[in-house]
C-alpha cells in the first residue's frame, strides 16, 4: 500500500523525526494508545527460569590424606554414589611411615596402653579401621594405597579430580547432589517485586514435560538486586522423587498477577524487534502526526502485554497497530 506525501509545511519536527497524513493513517489502520499503569488483576506473571540442584543438599567429597590419587572410581556427572561405597584409592607417603611406627610399636600394646593410642593415632591413623589395623599389623607390612571412602550419597554434578595428581588433605575431588528435591530459580525484574511473594502460589511448566503443570509455592525472593541484570532470583523448592525435573532444564513459571498497578506496559504488537533492540514508535504531539522510534527496555510478559523497564513514561503515546506500516515509512 502506497503512503501519501504531505507538503512538508511542519517545521517543528526533530531531525529523527517523521511525519505521515491522516489518509495515509487511516489506509494502514494505525491505532495509538497512551502507555498507562498495568492492571492485571485476571491476568498472569509469566517468569523464565532453570531447574538447579537444591544447594541445602549439596556436599564436596574431600581426601582425608595428603597424596596421590591412584585410582579414581568416580569419572563422570550423573553417576550416583552411596555413603560407605570405596570410590578409589589414594597413595599417601605419609601415612606408609605412620603404619611402619605403628607396626614398631605394638609389640607393647597390651603392656603400655597409653603409648600404644598416641601412636594410633599418630598422622591420622585414628581415620583406618580396626579392621585395617589388625590387618597390617598381621602382615606386617604398611598399606601403600588407601581407599576413599564416600562421606555422603548422592548424584554426582562436577567432577574436580584426576588420577595421577597430588592432593592435599581437605582437596576437594568432586561434588554431589541429593536431587530428590531441587529449585526452580527465575529472574524477575525489580518493578515486578510488588507482585511476588514469599509463599505465593506458582505453576511450573516446560517443553521437557508437556501437558503437566507442577503446582508449588514461592519459597524465596531473593534480598540483593543484580545490579547488572536489574533482577533478582525468585526460587522454588520441588519435590524430584520422580527424577522428572534435571539440572539445567528450562522451565517458566506462572504467577497470578495482584496488585500489579505499579508495572508499566505496552501491547506486544507495539513491538518491534530489530537484533537485540526493542523498538517502540511514540507519538510525542497528540496534534499532529509525527512519529520518531523509540528504543525500550523489555521486562517480562503479562498476558499479552511487556513490562517496560526503561524507554517510556505513563502518558506516552505509542502505535500499537499498524506498526509495520510506520516502520516502513521511517
Amino acid at each position: 500500500m502506497a503512503l501519501v506525501a504531505t507538503d512538508g509545511s511542519n517545521n517543528s519536527m526533530e531531525p529523527h523525526q517523521f511525519q505521515m497524513s491522516q489518509r495515509a493513517m487511516a489506509l494502514a489502520n494505525i491505532e495509538t494508545m497512551n502507555v498507562g499503569i498495568g492492571d492485571f488483576e485476571n491476568n498472569s506473571l509469566i517468569l523464565s527460569g532453570l531447574i538447579t540442584s537444591n544447594e541445602k543438599t549439596n556436599a564436596v567429597q574431600t581426601t582425608i590424606f595428603d597424596g596421590r590419587i591412584e585410582k579414581l572410581n568416580v569419572n563422570y556427572v550423573g553417576e550416583y554414589i552411596k555413603k560407605g561405597q570405596q570410590i578409589g584409592l589414594i597413595y599417601a607417603p605419609g601415612m606408609f611411615s605412620a603404619q611402619d611406627q605403628m607396626i614398631t610399636s605394638s609389640s607393647y600394646r597390651e603392656t603400655h596402653q597409653k603409648l600404644w593410642a598416641a601412636a594410633r593415632k599418630n598422622q591420622g591413623l585414628w581415620k583406618l579401621t580396626d579392621e585395617q589395623v589388625n590387618e597390617v599389623i598381621r602382615t606386617g607390612r604398611p598399606m601403600e594405597n588407601f581407599p576413599i571412602i564416600a562421606d555422603v550419597s548422592g548424584t554426582v554434578t562436577e567432577v574436580l579430580a584426576t588420577e595421577g595428581k597430588f592432593y592435599k588433605e581437605g582437596d576437594p575431588l568432586f561434588k554431589v547432589s541429593n536431587l530428590y528435591t531441587v529449585w526452580a530459580v527465575f529472574d524477575a525484574y525489580e518493578n515486578q517485586l510488588p507482585m511476588l511473594s514469599m509463599g505465593q502460589d506458582i505453576k511450573i511448566t516446560s517443553k521437557s514435560f508437556e501437558g503437566r503443570k507442577l503446582e508449588a509455592k514461592i519459597s524465596f525472593i531473593e534480598p540483593i538486586l543484580d545490579s547488572s541484570r536489574r533482577t533478582v532470583s525468585v526460587r522454588v523448592t520441588l519435590n524430584n522423587k520422580e527424577q522428572l525435573l534435571k539440572t539445567g532444564m528450562f522451565i517458566e513459571g506462572t504467577v497470578k498477577v495482584d496488585g500489579s498497578n505499579q508495572v508499566l506496559t505496552v501491547p506486544k504488537s507495539a513491538v518491534l524487534w530489530t537484533g537485540k533492540r526493542s523498538l517502540v514508535y511514540l507519538k510525542p504531539n497528540p496534534d499532529n502526526p509525527i512519529f520518531e522510534m523509540v528504543e525500550v527496555t523489555l521486562g517480562n510478559a503479562i498476558g499479552d502485554s511487556y513490562v517496560i523497564l526503561e524507554g517510556l513514561s505513563p502518558g506516552d503515546e505509542i502505535v500499537i497497530n499498524g506498526t509495520f506500516t510506520v516502520d516502513a515509512a521511517a
